[in-house]
């Protein structure tokens, strides 16, 4: 869906028919995760330690990443 522009730029997001709960959740990508991972810096902040200990606890993380892979997608291991 194209909710919009900003500065110029379309602003689109997704929906799904199902509700998320019904869904198995998937290992995000570490290069999703990098990116998330900047987001939170650039935001809030956060350094390395601080984005890792946010992350480990989200759902679809938690069950498919543990601590040092997080470190190494945040640090730009895009091919774990």
């Amino acid at each position: 869906m194209h909710a919009g522009t900003h500065d110029g730029i379309p602003v689109l997001t997704f929906t799904s028919p199902w509700q998320p709960e019904t869904v198995a959740l998937q290992r995000p990508s570490a290069r999703y995760l990098a990116m998330i991972g900047a987001g939170l810096r650039e935001a809030h902040g956060w350094d390395a330690d601080r984005v890792v200990e946010y992350l480990r606890g989200r759902p679809g993380i938690a069950e498919h990443w543990d601590e040092a892979d997080l470190h190494c997608a945040l640090l730009g291991g895009a091919g774990l």
